[in-house]
């Protein structure tokens, strides 16, 4: 866990979210914030990778023509890379068991400091290909980063090892997915870095996902003035990364537990957060949010069946294009995205790390981690062993669910 955020001294009920219905000429509702995002703290969305494969999960027939076709393309505009090391299977088989390795970023034009890994992801599919896991690894987690090139190797918070592999203009996710092979034992067929710089637009291209919210969460970023304007930020962050005191005139945003039909600017919003949730769990809750995100966004897909909607599925696919690189050993995209073209929505299991319960220590120079605990080894064990089904059976608190 990052250091502790504390609840504001100020507060106020904040505004609870509405269904948007009705937008301007820019596609956005009437009271969305600018497009310009601001410098966000939160996590990324590495997750979205996924969709790919859900996209096709409909298409047979002349419809399947059609979306060969529009995925070719839009493999084209992807930055396909390779990457090496120990954590690279030797000869990767599409067709048999898959571990994929999601990293999300947020790459700011204006930062200095370089770019850190905000999400990561295993996403696990067994050789069936008839189902999936997605197990979140904190960023916060206290690690071991190996030693590579000019790098010397050191221990602490994960999401430093794509900083000091060079970020996404270098080595990054290499680095990053030799710690998680440290970590977990797991070896990875491929994976993916996605940009949040685009995700918005992919969820109003989606036009919107339905989503249930399972606590509340007051958002420490976004409010509403005086005229209903929502505006950035809610509350001021202190110097040790604390939150600080709600801005005067403003009320924050409220997302109240139930169905919610969120659009691209209100979805990421929500699952950015990880201060003001009501159950307190943190980080942890975040995580959550971000894989309930995910299933909420395949089941939009596979229920508009845009492999039947040509024009649609390729306003999503190019959206989509911008925001990620792909990973795919010299494995064409469209023959990735393929292969698991008959996975079922339903069949995706979302696992919490450590349980999703905290196991922090406070470190000197390094403030407060996340430690990856026994239990947490010993299920990535039983995933490398085919086992994980085994494991949840016996810890069914450890699987995150929709509600």
């Amino acid at each position: 866990m990052a250091t502790a955020r504390s609840r504001p001294a100020g507060g106020g009920a904040g505004t609870a979210v509405r269904p948007v219905a009705s937008r301007d000429r820019a596609g956005r509702p009437p009271s969305a914030p600018p497009r310009r995002r601001p410098p966000s703290r939160g996590p990324m969305w590495a997750q979205i990778l996924v969709i790919l494969g859900a996209l096709l999960m409909m298409g047979s027939g002349s419809a399947i023509i059609c979306v060969k076709y529009l995925i070719s393309r839009y493999a084209g505009e992807v930055d396909q890379r390779k990457f090496g090391g120990d954590a690279a299977v030797a000869h990767v088989d599409i067709k048999g068991e898959v571990n994929l390795l999601l990293v999300g970023i947020d790459e700011r034009p204006d930062s200095t400091e370089g770019t850190r890994a905000d999400s990561i992801i295993v996403l696990h599919i067994p050789a069936s290909h008839d189902k999936a896991y997605l197990i979140s690894i904190p960023r916060d987690t206290y690690v071991q980063i190996p030693k590579y090139k000019d790098f010397r190797g050191s221990r602490e918070k994960i999401n430093a090892a794509f900083l000091y592999g060079g970020g996404p203009a270098g080595d990054g996710f290499d680095l990053l997915a030799q710690t998680v092979h440290v970590l977990t034992g797991v070896k990875f067929s491929g994976g993916a870095v996605v940009n949040f710089s685009g995700f918005r637009d992919i969820v109003d291209a989606l036009g919107g996902v339905n989503m249930y919210v399972d606590e509340k969460v007051t958002s420490i970023h976004l409010g509403r003035d005086s005229s209903g304007k929502v505006v950035y930020p809610a509350f001021t962050i202190n110097q040790d990364g604390t939150v600080g005191r709600q801005k005067p005139g403003l009320t924050p945003i409220v997302y109240e537990p139930g169905w919610h039909k969120f659009v691209g600017w209100q979805a990421l919003d929500y699952c950015r957060q990880r201060d003001l949730l009501a159950n307190g769990d943190g980080d942890y809750g975040r995580q959550r949010h971000q894989q309930q995100f995910l299933r909420a966004m395949i089941k939009e897909v596979t229920n508009k069946g845009l492999a039947k909607e040509p024009v649609k599925l390729d306003q999503v696919l190019r959206k989509t294009a911008k925001a990620f690189t792909f990973y795919g050993q010299g494995i064409k995209l469209e023959d990735w995205v393929f292969a698991f073209r008959d996975m079922d929505p339903g069949q995706i299991t979302m696992v919490k790390t450590n349980g999703g319960r905290f196991a922090s220590q406070v470190l000197g120079g390094i403030g407060s981690v996340e430690i990856f605990t026994e239990e947490s080894q010993q299920m990535f064990a039983a995933l490398r062993s085919g086992d994980i089904d085994d494991f949840l059976l016996k810890h069914p608190d450890w699987v995150s669910g929709d509600q």
